[in-house]
């Protein structure tokens, strides 16, 4: 089971905004907000995200079909290591300003209604760049089905060779798998946590830590959840024949995907 979706790519309906195409510029594009000047010094505030009837609340699409402006985290980073939550918030701020590109998909009959795969798309024509955010997410503990994604874009005025940068949101640049490896290895129990153990601020337990397992944390673990936290971009070439580019992928369960092309 492929999840496809179509990009459609004209600058002249980008620029005129006709031909019954819905490029827009998006709401959420023009305020979202995101300080670089060191990861400590990064601070947002939340606004309330839709829901649906159920109470369930919506992905990241609904988020920027209702005008999200910032994105909140209680611990986007813990120790200057960046979290899941602050990739995802870091990435998605680089379409600020873009004109959003409207995506259509495929229906598939056999598609699971819990299952929350979704694309969104948006293009500045100054930089000539296409960004495109894909996720594959389901509310469960359990391991979820990897996604094959086909993406469709055409770009009927593109010719020639693009470059594609690639970034996967996964467990490759997340550090709490390695941080539950530690627990075990130092004995690092779940009544030395006044919160959640399972919560991102995991330097909560160094309160009742006593020094050589607080040595161990800043010498041994740190330096580990540094590394398996980088998120590492993937560049690669593709060519446009007769005005479409293809991209086939596989997304991880509950992982997000960017991809910034440069025609």
């Amino acid at each position: 089971m492929t999840r496809q979706y179509i990009i459609e790519i004209d600058d002249a309906d980008i620029i005129k905004l006709n031909n019954g195409h819905k490029i827009y510029r998006a709401k959420g594009f023009d305020t979202l907000v995101f300080n670089e000047n060191g990861l400590k010094q990064l601070k947002t505030v939340s606004r309330n995200s839709s829901a649906d009837n159920s109470g369930r609340e919506e992905g990241y699409k609904e988020a920027m079909d209702t005008g999200v402006s910032y994105f909140s985290s209680w611990q986007f980073v813990i120790h200057d290591i960046p979290t899941v939550s602050y990739h995802i918030a870091k990435n998605t701020a680089d379409f600020k300003g873009m004109n959003r590109v409207q995506v259509l998909h495929k229906e598939e009959s056999n598609f699971r209604m819990d299952w929350e795969t979704k694309t969104i798309a948006a293009y500045d024509e100054q930089s000539k760049t296409l960004r495109i955010m894909a996720y594959n997410y389901q509310e469960t503990l359990n391991k979820v089905q990897e996604l094959p994604l086909l993406l469709n874009i055409k770009a009927p005025q593109k010719s020639g060779k693009v470059t594609i940068t690639t970034k996967y949101v996964n467990d490759d640049c997340n550090y709490f798998d390695e941080w539950l490896e530690d627990k075990e290895t130092y004995n690092i129990s779940n009544d030395m946590f006044r919160w959640s153990p399972d919560d991102p601020g995991i330097q909560v337990f160094l309160e009742t830590a006593d020094d050589e397992l607080k040595n161990i944390y800043y010498e041994k673990m740190l330096p580990r959840y540094r590394e398996a936290a980088t998120l590492v971009p993937k560049e690669s070439t593709a060519e446009i024949k007769d005005g479409k580019l293809t991209i086939n992928d596989i997304i991880d369960g509950n992982s997000v995907v960017f991809y910034e092309i440069k025609f």
